[in-house]
């Protein structure tokens, strides 16, 4: 009986032994098997993923702002009316130069220089020769007002040239006014 209780302890023992060793491989594979990420847990598809969810909202957030604000329809006008009137005076020729000495008078509703105070005029006065080689001639005149009013003098090889003044009032480019002269000489 010793010798059969021996065989039975035996073959129960090595019955646990095998069974214990058949759950720590079992186990020790189903660790391996979730340890390993299928849809990239802190992986590069997870977070392409997820930052492509909050690029979609912030895009449809996005357009559902600008469709929810106020439209403003506006319309601009110049109620100002702005005339101008350019004096040439020649004051000296020499050979086959001239020059001369323009004067900008601008009008605003019928006043010189307006009445409006601190109004101020800026002038761009351009000097193009028509169908020649001779050299464009470019002046400006920064502050005109009643106090400080226009004047330059310019000196031109004979020639026709194409006189273009811009006026720019209020320090913007909100009224222009552009004149054209012909200019012999």
């Amino acid at each position: 009986m010793d010798q059969q209780m021996l065989i039975i302890g035996g073959v129960v023992m090595a019955a646990l032994m095998l069974t214990l060793t058949t759950v720590i491989v079992l186990q020790q594979r189903r660790i391996q098997r979730y340890s390993t990420p299928r849809y990239g847990f802190l992986g590069k598809p997870l977070v392409a993923a997820i930052i492509s969810v909050f690029m979609g909202a912030g895009l449809i957030g996005g357009l559902y702002l600008v469709s929810q604000r106020e439209r403003v329809d506006f319309e601009a006008r110049a109620d100002l009316d702005i005339q101008l009137e350019v004096l040439q005076e020649k004051i000296s020729v020499n050979g086959n130069q001239a020059t001369y000495k323009f004067t900008l008078q601008p009008k605003l509703d019928g006043q010189f220089y307006g009445t409006e105070p601190g109004a101020i005029w800026n002038a761009y006065w351009n000097f193009n020769p028509a169908g020649s080689t001779l050299p464009s001639v470019s002046e400006s005149e920064i502050g005109l007002n009643a106090a400080n009013p226009s004047g330059i003098e310019v000196t031109l090889e004979r020639g026709t040239y194409t006189l273009l003044v811009t006026v720019d009032y209020r320090g913007q480019k909100t009224q222009i006014e552009t004149l054209k002269k012909d200019i012999v000489i």
